[in-house]
């Protein structure tokens, strides 16, 4: 990262996976670390449920970007989502 910024090339840290749609989290160019996801896209609620004393726990979102279930698979849909 910071050669690249040396180099004036702009990287950002997005964090996603399949069932957000994309991207679920985001750096913006004032608040850059290499340890953080950033800060949750623009309808999307995220927080850190059961953290220990370093706040490391399970990451939970919500929004219109998250899948809704399973195709067809209601067994699966109700063990993933709480």
């Amino acid at each position: 990262v910071n050669f690249f910024a040396d180099l004036d090339i702009l990287l950002s840290n997005i964090w996603g996976m399949t069932e957000t749609t994309g991207g679920a989290s985001y750096q913006t160019n004032t608040r850059k670390s290499l340890t953080s996801c950033g800060i949750a896209i623009i309808g999307t609620e995220a927080k850190i449920v059961n953290p220990d004393k370093e706040g490391n726990g399970e990451l939970c979102i919500k929004g219109r970007n998250i899948m809704i279930g399973y195709f067809k698979n209601e067994r699966a849909t109700s063990e993933a989502i709480d």
